[in-house]
C-alpha cells in the first residue's frame, strides 16, 4: 500500500472528522473539544471484533439491564452503550496445512476444537465445506483464492474439481479462549 493518500480517501476522512466532531458536540456540548487530527499515513489495522459485558454487567441481571437500556438508548445516541462493553480481539489461532492433499476422491480436516473463524486458501479449483460434507451443489472456490468463514466452524470438508490434478490447502482459524 503507498504512503500517499487519493483524494477519496482524503474526502472520506475530512467528512469522518466532521461527523465524529458533531457527534461529540451533540453528547457534550458545544464545550466539547474540537480538535480531532487526521493520522499521518496510518494504515487502519482490520481484526475481528468481538464485544463482551465488562465487570458487573456481565452478570444475568447485569445484562438483561444493559439490554433494556440499550434499546432505549441506540434511539437517541448509539454511543450511550459503549461504557457497558469492551473489544476481546481473537487470542488464539492456528496457520497451518491440511494433512491430506486436495483430490477428487474428498477429505476432511479436523481442527481438533470449534474455531470463531475460518480461512482456506485451496492451492487448486475446490469444493469446501465447513462441518458438511460436499455435496454435488457446494460452490466451487477457484485455486489460489481465500475463502473466508465468519462462523463457528470444527471440521472443513474439500474436494477437488480435476480428476488429474493435486493440490493443498491452507487453513488459518481463529478463536477466543474466554
Amino acid at each position: 500500500m503507498s504512503s500517499s493518500s487519493s483524494p477519496i480517501l482524503d474526502e472520506i476522512i475530512e467528512r469522518l472528522i466532521k461527523d465524529l466532531t458533531a457527534l461529540r458536540e451533540a453528547l457534550y456540548g458545544k464545550a466539547a473539544p474540537t480538535a480531532v487530527k487526521a493520522p499521518v499515513a496510518a494504515v487502519a489495522e482490520k481484526r475481528p471484533r468481538l464485544f463482551v459485558p465488562t465487570g458487573e454487567t456481565a452478570t444475568a441481571a447485569g445484562i438483561s439491564q444493559i439490554v433494556a437500556e440499550a434499546a432505549k438508548a441506540v434511539q437517541a445516541a448509539p454511543v450511550a452503550v459503549a461504557p457497558y462493553f469492551k473489544e476481546l480481539p481473537w487470542d488464539q489461532h492456528l496457520f497451518t496445512t491440511a494433512p491430506q492433499p486436495v483430490t477428487i476422491k474428498g477429505d476432511k480436516y479436523d481442527l481438533g476444537r470449534v474455531v470463531d473463524f475460518v480461512m482456506v486458501l485451496p492451492t487448486i479449483d475446490a469444493q469446501i465445506e465447513f462441518d458438511q460434507p460436499v455435496e454435488p451443489v457446494t460452490p466451487v472456490i477457484t485455486g489460489g483464492t481465500i475463502f473466508q468463514w465468519n462462523l463457528r466452524v470444527r471440521t472443513i470438508y474439500y474436494k477437488a474439481v480435476s480428476e488429474t490434478l493435486q493440490g493443498q490447502l491452507y487453513v488459518f482459524a481463529a478463536w477466543w479462549s474466554v
